[in-house]
């Protein structure tokens, strides 16, 4: 999983010795084979659904950088095709060393979103505790989809963006298995990027507003 700089040395001379590498989840060097999840889709996803539900004033909370795929494009899509009007305030896009939970409260104390989307478990986490010092009850009060089905949500019921990690892992062993064997490739010329498409999981986090 590359970082935006600091491993560019490291590949090239990985690369000048015919070493089998392949670059999962953010595309940073472009003569690798990638292999991707379309998160801006399951941003888009989530945001429709909470939109469908009678949200408008949901808020996208997420670490960002500038290898990640930019997952307000979905938020803003949804937005798009509902003919609603993005307020930008609501895209809360923050450093990996910035997420906390007081900074979430302070967030959600001066929005006073209906809805919320979580990307990742941590920032999750904060999420969470956040909403639970502020007495806000999910989904009474507020509604929450987290973005990544991880192995708590279930058993409180909550709505994640989810994909297989079952079909993960098999593209990742054929990927491997090509770069180790090149004649399994074929035809294929340059470096393969594929990407999965990731589904909403429906539970009892997001509330209908009428």
């Amino acid at each position: 999983v590359p970082t935006p700089d600091g491993d560019d040395d490291m590949v090239q001379t990985l690369a000048e010795k015919n070493f089998p590498m392949l670059q999962l989840f953010r595309t940073v060097h472009t003569q690798l084979d990638t292999l991707l999840i379309d998160d801006q889709l399951g941003t888009y996803l989530a945001v429709k659904h909470l939109i469908q539900s009678g949200h408008k004033k949901i808020m996208l909370v997420s670490k960002t950088n500038s290898a990640l795929i930019k997952r307000e494009v979905g938020y803003k899509r949804a937005f798009d095709e509902a003919g609603y009007e993005v307020n930008d305030e609501f895209l809360y896009l923050i450093s990996y060393s910035e997420c906390n939970k007081e900074m979430i409260k302070q967030k959600v104390k001066k929005l006073s979103p209906t809805a919320i989307l979580s990307v990742g478990e941590n920032t999750s986490v904060n999420v969470l505790q956040a909403l639970k010092e502020m007495n806000l009850a999910i989904p009474e009060d507020i509604s929450l989809i987290i973005y990544d089905d991880l192995p708590w949500t279930a058993p409180y019921g909550i709505t994640t963006v989810a994909h297989s990690y079952e079909t993960l892992a098999k593209m990742i062993a054929d990927m491997v298995d090509k770069l180790f064997f090149p004649e399994k490739k074929g035809e294929e010329v340059g470096p393969a990027r594929i990407v999965l498409d990731p589904m909403l999981i429906a539970r009892d986090s997001v509330k209908i507003i009428k």
